[in-house]
């Protein structure tokens, strides 16, 4: 949802995140690197110029991408599933931007794990509701994260929209034969 900054590689930097992105062959600069500077700069202009503009960016805004206009009823759409879980506060007032919406996602994760570790082996309905939501809500993503992955510059914003990508069909439907 932002561009990168000094203060937050430093949260990416702790041996948690930095040991599950060296597993996925994800390289992030690291604060006491001597050209985190140069690095940074080099982040920001990538978000920059894939994600703001000027022209010829990615629209990360779902009512952008899809009708090229803020605010269209994809989020209303948000709203409702919000809703579903009365605590969810979203982190932008862009309900229907890509970071909101794979946040809410994330909250539905969790409540899904919570609801399996309270009673397992039982069908959960907080996972019934994840996949229903990726797979409506979600659909947007596909287009546009692979355009930021041909427009990107960086290596992280290539694997950014690559890890996403991943993530997001987990959940698609298996085929049938």
């Amino acid at each position: 949802m932002k561009e990168l900054s000094a203060a937050r590689i430093e949260q990416l930097s702790t041996s948690e995140i930095s040991d599950a992105l060296d597993a996925l062959g994800w390289q992030m600069p690291q604060p006491a690197d001597d050209d985190l500077e140069e690095n940074l700069e080099r982040l920001q202009t990538d978000y920059c110029q894939l994600l703001i503009g000027p022209k010829g960016h990615v629209s990360p805004i779902e009512s952008v991408w899809t009708a090229d206009q803020f605010q269209s009823p994809s989020v209303d759409k948000m709203k409702s599933f919000f809703d579903l879980l009365p605590n969810y506060q979203p982190p932008d007032r862009f309900h229907d931007h890509i970071g909101v919406q794979l946040d809410f996602a994330g909250h539905l994760l969790l409540a899904a794990d919570q609801e399996t570790d309270n009673a397992p082996g039982t069908l959960d309905h907080a996972d019934d509701l994840l996949k229903t939501y990726v797979q409506r809500r979600l659909v947007w993503t596909r287009p546009m994260l692979k355009k930021v992955q041909q427009q990107a510059q960086t290596g992280f914003y290539v694997q950014l929209s690559t890890v996403t990508q991943g993530w997001i069909r987990l959940f698609q439907p298996k085929p049938t034969s």
